[in-house]
């Protein structure tokens, strides 16, 4: 189906968990060490859930067997509403948090690089011997579990739906284009989902984005070198120029933060959408980078447009004053 999207299933065992954090259900969370990992086995639900910006996995069933240590360590990775009991007895308030408070939540999983897949599903904990367990039972409202991929409907990205869109760039910069800007949006969405770091998202195979920058939103944030961070700005210029600074110039818009008209006010719903890099393969043959060239100012010279960090298409000014964003496709030849 068209709203329809999948990705393969990841199997989790101790090797590839580095460090956990267990959520409450009031909102605190704490951390258990990866030599307090002594076993890790899940089976997971076909659908997934909507998380935090992306789609995140569940647990039909299976385990995640601990050893809490007794030993202090000057660092705690926590948020507790009784954190100094922690502190003074690890291993009791651990086990007694899990066993006789309950309330998980959910729980994140972190790779050697601390990145995490976040974890849902029918969580309880029970000592069996000197173990502490996290078990995880089947509920029949998360559907079947028998397939090799996840799926999940998801609602198509277009300007009807949009309430803004936080633009981010490979350096960290960023801002914000509103609804009202946007003339025309098109985007082909990869239906194989990505994981990006923290779940899965959707993924910008290619399509558009056309705007028109309004001068007189003086509301929107804006990150840019030279603008002043976290900074509301009024003026559109450093927008164009940040997008096509001679016109037609390549891009590196690496994420789509796209805030959805959804229920109402204080009910956002926030979608962290990737694009692809597009440099070909020969890019990185060269063997140069743009920090080698001679030049004492090279903004803007040959050098510097052909060694960019990222490439996810290019932009555009056109004649009326619109700016044409386009992914997926390499900049016009001259």
């Amino acid at each position: 189906m068209a709203c329809e999207y999948k990705c393969p299933k990841v199997k989790f065992d101790k090797e590839k968990v580095k460090k956990i954090y267990v959520f409450l259900k009031n909102g605190d969370f704490f951390e258990i060490w990866e030599t307090e990992i002594v076993d890790v086995s899940l089976h997971l639900y076909d659908r997934l859930v909507w998380g935090n910006r992306e789609s995140a996995i569940v647990a039909e069933s299976g385990f995640i067997r601990l050893r809490i240590e007794e030993k202090k360590r000057n660092h705690h990775a926590c948020f507790l509403y009784n954190a100094k009991e922690l502190r003074r007895d690890r291993k009791a308030y651990i086990e007694n948090r899990l066993i006789a408070e309950g309330g998980i939540d959910r729980v994140l999983l972190f790779d050697e690089n601390s990145w995490h897949h976040v974890l849902f599903g029918d969580a309880f904990a029970a000592m069996e011997g000197e173990e502490l367990v996290i078990r995880y039972r089947p509920n029949e409202l998360y559907g079947p579990s028998s397939e090799e991929e996840h799926s999940i409907m998801l609602n198509t990205v277009s300007k009807s739906v949009v309430d803004k869109i936080d633009l981010s760039f490979e350096n960290c910069e960023s801002f914000e284009i509103y609804r009202d800007e946007i003339v025309d949006m098109q985007l082909d969405l990869d239906k194989t989902l990505c994981w990006n770091s923290s779940g899965y998202g959707r993924r910008v195979r290619s399509g558009y984005i056309k705007l028109r920058l309004d001068r007189e939103i003086d509301w929107r944030h804006v990150n840019l070198m030279g603008e002043g961070w976290g900074k509301r700005t009024k003026g559109i210029r450093p927008l164009e120029r940040r997008l096509c600074y001679k016109g037609t110039d390549v891009i590196d818009i690496c994420h789509l933060y796209v805030t959805y008209d959804y229920a109402g006010y204080g009910i956002s719903r926030e979608e962290c959408i990737d694009i692809d890099d597009i440099r070909p393969p020969s890019y990185f043959d060269t063997g140069k980078n743009c920090d080698e060239c001679e030049l004492d100012d090279c903004e803007g010279c040959e050098e510097a447009e052909r060694y960019w960090d990222f490439i996810s298409g290019y932009a555009q000014k056109q004649r009326d004053g619109t700016i044409l964003i386009v992914f997926g496709k390499e900049l016009p030849q001259k």
